[in-house]
């Protein structure tokens, strides 16, 4: 091209680059929507759940704890929510449509939406959500404005047929083409100067933003104790310990109804947490069987975000079949036989384990073996275990990641609720036989458990029943294990029960046993 034709179509490279920035986004959005709308959009909020928010500069914190909140309580809305507002706003850069609204709308929705894009729509930095490209996408979509601002034509543009029909369509896409106009400032020289300098040194300083960003300390403000917030009042209704009858004592095959859910659950008093769930509770239900019975287990995963599985700690099964995840809406069916006799653990076993653990999904299977024990006069159930914690809302919790990974525990509880059973004692009786079913789900903490003015009379380590030990003080249950304990008190008074990790105690470990 001559200098004599360019200098008479001065603006038409203006035209090629910012055209070619609108449809670049518009590819990246359409991608996106793309992926949102595929099978396993769902299952990949697991990820989005595990990593993205522990990663967040404190002053996002309060606009993207909004949308983490949203996606735990109301997980299918926000599912529609992304892929609709991916698919609008692809269309909208594509089509050159309402420009300056679909812009704004993107600027928005890109804090809740591109951190589920993040390994999972570009392996690298564009799918990359962190201040540096949240910067990125702000500043392009403030050029493609400012762009318009200055009236540079774009094409393909539906606005501007739109325009040439009705001149209230500027309100939407935020620009009004005139003849002759295309190129020229809408202001005088003297302004587009120093707007325009303004504009380029605000790119620099985000450019540098974005380049040290990386290097920056920008993790999330510690998020306040579930204590500091009102969680040291009482616990108003604790958890029925007592150990549930037989299931089908006569059958040879017990079957039992499991479902994964994502639900709150309280975890002290007057504080919940948004966690996942077996059946809706946590722990989830205890089951108990004789020896030789046949187990099986038809699993159902209810949980619209991520994929969940069942793992028992009493079975001898291939585990690739038996424990596989279940996406939303599949059942998974198996059988075991209950050969060994004790206290076992069950939990989701779904990658990352330890999040799916830590976050509530886990419980106790009791195996009574075929020549019973000595008799006990009462027996319970505590499964011991940990909440990671960070603050959503008001006093609403959910977990953290970065917490879990450290064994930076904020509460450690017996049957998933912090203190309360000295809120509401364990009866029994002087003379009698109490008998204690201790489950530890961790996910990383070691139990030592005593009981303050008691010995032990028998410990069945793992639920050994031919390994007994005698007159025991404390002894150690690590994560994923299980014994029983055999106790009885020679006179009357409230006896504490306690993880003797005085770590553990100061933050939930602890009950009382109300002896009459």
């Amino acid at each position: 091209m001559s200098i004599e034709s360019r200098s008479q179509n001065p603006v038409a490279w203006k035209t090629i680059v910012f055209t070619a920035l609108r449809l670049a986004l518009g590819l990246l959005w359409a991608l996106m929507a793309l992926r949102f709308w595929s099978d396993d959009f769902a299952a990949h909020l697991a990820y989005y759940h595990a990593t993205a928010f522990g990663s967040q500069p404190g002053v996002l914190i309060p606009w993207f704890g909004m949308w983490i909140g949203l996606t735990t309580i109301a997980g299918g809305f926000f599912i529609e929510f992304a892929r609709i507002c991916a698919t609008v706003i692809a269309l909208g850069l594509l089509a050159g449509f309402a420009r300056r609204t679909v812009y704004i709308v993107a600027m928005l929705v890109s804090i809740p939406l591109w951190p589920l894009a993040d390994g999972y729509l570009l392996p690298h930095a564009l799918s990359t959500f962190g201040v540096s490209s949240l910067l990125i996408y702000f500043l392009l979509f403030v050029v493609l404005m400012y762009a318009d601002k200055l009236r540079i034509a774009q094409w393909p543009s539906i606005d501007d047929a739109l325009l040439k029909a009705w001149r209230g369509w500027r309100w939407f896409c935020g620009f009004e083409l005139q003849p002759g106009e295309a190129g020229q400032p809408a202001a005088e020289r003297p302004r587009f100067i120093w707007r325009s300098f303004t504009w380029v040194l605000g790119m620099v300083f985000a450019v540098l933003i974005s380049g040290i960003a990386g290097s920056l300390h920008l993790g999330h403000p510690a998020s306040p104790h579930p204590f500091h917030i009102g969680g040291e009042g009482p616990v108003a209704v604790a958890r029925d310990a007592v150990l549930p009858p037989l299931a089908n004592a006569d059958a040879d095959v017990v079957e039992f109804h499991l479902e994964a859910h994502a639900n709150a659950v309280q975890i002290t008093g007057g504080i919940t947490y948004n966690g996942n769930t077996f059946n809706g509770i946590a722990p989830g239900p205890v089951l108990r069987v004789r020896q030789g019975q046949t187990v099986k287990i038809v699993f159902t995963n209810k949980d619209r975000l991520m994929p969940h599985s069942i793992d028992f700690h009493s079975a001898r099964i291939a585990p690739n079949r038996a424990f596989a995840s279940a996406k939303y809406g599949e059942t998974i069916e198996f059988s075991f036989k209950a050969e060994v006799p004790g206290a076992f653990l069950y939990h989701c076993s779904t990658v990352p384990v330890l999040l799916h653990l830590a976050n509530g999904m886990y419980g106790a299977i009791i195996i009574d073996p075929i020549e019973p024990l000595p008799p006990a006069d009462v027996e319970y159930v505590l499964v011991q275990s940990e909440w990671y914690t960070q603050r959503v809302t008001g006093k609403t919790m959910m977990g953290d990641y970065n917490k879990m990974a450290a064994d930076q525990a904020d509460l450690v509880t017996y049957n998933g609720v912090a203190f309360q059973y000295s809120d509401h004692p364990l009866p029994a009786k002087v003379g009698e036989t109490v008998r204690i079913y201790l489950v530890n789900a961790g996910p990383n903490r070691w139990s030592s458990f005593h009981v303050i003015g008691g010995i032990f009379d028998r410990v069945y380590p793992f639920g050994d029943m031919g390994a007994v030990l005698t007159d025991v003080s404390a002894y150690s249950v690590g994560p994923g294990q299980g014994s029983i304990f055999d106790i009885s008190f020679n006179e009357p008074g409230r006896y504490l029960f306690m993880d003797h990790n005085m770590r553990n105690m100061m933050i939930g470990a602890e009950g009382v046993f109300d002896v009459r």
